[in-house]
This record gives structure tokens, sequence and C-alpha cells, in this order.
């Protein structure tokens, strides 16, 4: 016995061990949680870009990315090259647009709202799927655009 403390040093070393080892059960524990965490989230992004909008819209008419290029002419605004957002609005249909603003909506659900005489600068680039305005700041550049709503 161990002078004090009544228990055994072997009664000792056993309780030690059996501490280190739920110690180390609960570390694997944690670890496998991270590990499956990590994987579900790997799982989710390679399957959302595999099915990324191949659309979006402008006042809830569909617009395929692939397809401006056929449809509205190109325009270049300090080296972006893109198609003019006044151009969509107005294939919409959609009368009296100088007195309107437009929310621009990202797939993460970042938004930004405008109003027409930035719509007439901006451009809307295919290639990163993004809009472009040369005279607001850059926060005003939202990705991954999924619609553009009248508001």
């Amino acid at each position: 016995m161990t002078k004090g403390t009544g228990v055994r040093p072997s009664l000792e070393r056993q309780r030690a061990r059996d501490g280190a080892r739920r110690l180390e059960l609960r570390l694997l524990a944690v670890a496998i949680i991270i590990l499956a965490t990590s994987v579900s989230v790997l799982a989710h992004n390679v399957l959302n870009a595999r099915t990324a909008g191949a659309t979006f819209q402008v006042n809830g008419v569909s617009f395929e990315w692939d397809s401006l290029g056929k449809n509205f002419t190109a325009r270049v605004v300090d080296g972006n090259v893109g198609y003019p957002l006044s151009d969509l609005v107005n294939a919409t249909g959609l009368a009296g647009q100088e007195s309107r603003e437009y929310r621009i909506i990202g797939a993460d659900g970042y938004q930004r709202t405008v109003g027409w005489t930035h719509m007439l600068k901006g451009i809307i680039i295919a290639r990163g799927k993004e809009v472009y305005f040369p005279d607001l700041a850059k926060q005003y550049s939202v990705h991954d655009v999924v619609a553009i709503e009248v508001v």
C-alpha cells in the first residue's frame, strides 16, 4: 500500500491506465466525428458543383448561362467581358425600368440591390456567374448569381 492513500500501487497503475484508455477512446470518437463531418461537407460541395445552376432568373424569366452569347452582345468593362444587365432586364419585357431597383442574389444567399443607373453600366459575366459594376465598390460583385429580382 502507498502511504496515506490506502490503495495498492498496482491498483493505482490500473486506474491510471483505465483513465488513459478512456481519454484515447474519447479522442478517437472526436476524430471520427470530425472526419465524418469533413467527408459530408466535401461530398455536399462536390455534388453542388456538379449540379450548379445552368440557368438564372431575371424578373422571373430564365436565362441559360451557356446561351447568353447567342442572345446578347458582349461588352468589355474594365477588362471584364460580360453581357449588359440592362439588356437582360429589357429582354424580360419589364416597363418602367428607370423607377425600379434590382436585387441581385447569389447561390449562397448574398445579395445586393442597385438602381437602374447601375444596371445600365453593369455586366453579368457568364464565366464566373457574377455581376460587375464599374462604378460601385467590390462588395456589389455578387458571385454565383441565381436571380435578379425587381423590387
